[in-house]
Order: structure tokens, then sequence, then C-alpha cells
């Protein structure tokens, strides 16, 4: 009687167990009643031949049907990071700039902040929120101060003092 297949095989399913998250749970189940069954036999001294040639064969094939699960995609957060910076860049308040565009500034730099912090963030979101940051930074509208033509108004106040002294 020869184990020495069944142990080997055993001993390479040891890193399947140890890395069990890699796999989906269905085919990681069928693997693992098979390994269970297998070490059975390995530690049955009584176990024939045709048990451990059949717990190699129902191993392999369950070492085999493992399914990895789909590598999570990485998220590029570099363009929303840049945004930020930018964002943090700029000395914002409504002295210089429209409080509408204020308020619009800041509810997307609020936002792009909450994406960027947020490790399940998708793509999608991280891609929408660094272009709204741009946006509401292009957005951003200065307060416009017209200089106003006073001339009239102090040539009537001279004449009002004029009127005044000679009353």
């Amino acid at each position: 009687i020869d184990k020495g297949a069944l142990l080997a095989l055993l001993e390479d399913a040891e890193e399947i167990i140890a890395n069990a998250d890699d796999y989906t749970p269905e085919s990681y189940v069928t693997f693992k009643a098979a390994y269970d069954a297998a070490v059975l036999v390995a530690d049955n001294d009584d176990a024939t031949q045709e048990e451990i040639d059949n717990a190699v064969t129902v191993l392999t094939e369950g070492m085999e049907a493992l399914v990895e699960k789909p590598a999570e995609p990485t998220v590029d957060k570099t363009a929303l990071e840049a945004a930020i910076a930018a964002a943090d860049a700029l000395d914002v308040n409504t002295d210089d700039y429209t409080v509408d565009s204020v308020e619009a500034f800041e509810a997307a730099y609020s936002e792009a902040t909450v994406i960027y912090e947020d490790a399940e963030a998708t793509q999608e979101a991280v891609d929408e929120a660094a272009q709204a940051l741009l946006d509401a930074i292009e957005g951003l509208k200065e307060v416009v101060v017209e200089e106003v033509d006073k001339e009239a108004l102090l040539n009537a106040i001279d004449a009002a003092e004029v009127i005044i002294a000679n009353a």
C-alpha cells in the first residue's frame, strides 16, 4: 500500500486551504469536502490501495475545479487627489467669489473628499467627483465691484452746501 501520492497531494492542498479566500465559495466547498475525505483516508491505517487511489482522484478533481475569485478592480484616485490639491491651494471665500459659486465649490469639495476617503468607491464615482470639483473650481465667479461715477453726486452735494451756506 502506497500513500505517497496522497500525502504529497494533501501537502499541496494545504496551500489552497491557507488561501481559501482566493477561491469562490462554491468551488472551495467542493474542494474542502474532497480534502477532508482524503485526510480521513490518509489517517486510516486500514485503507486499501483502491480507497487511497480514489481519494487522490477525488482530491485532484476538487483542486482542478477550484475557481479563483476575480481580482478586485483597482481604483485610480490620482485625478481626484490632484483636484483636491488644486482646491486646497485656493483661498475660496464669499468676499472674493459669489455666494452661489462658493456654495457649489464647497459641496463639490466635500463630496470629493468623502469619495477620496471611501475605500469602496468605484472608478466612476471617483472620476465624477474629480470632474465635479474641477468644474466647481472653474465655476468660481469673482465678485465684481463696479466703479461708480460719483461726479454727479459730488456736484449735487456741492450745490446743496452752497444753498445751505446762503440760507
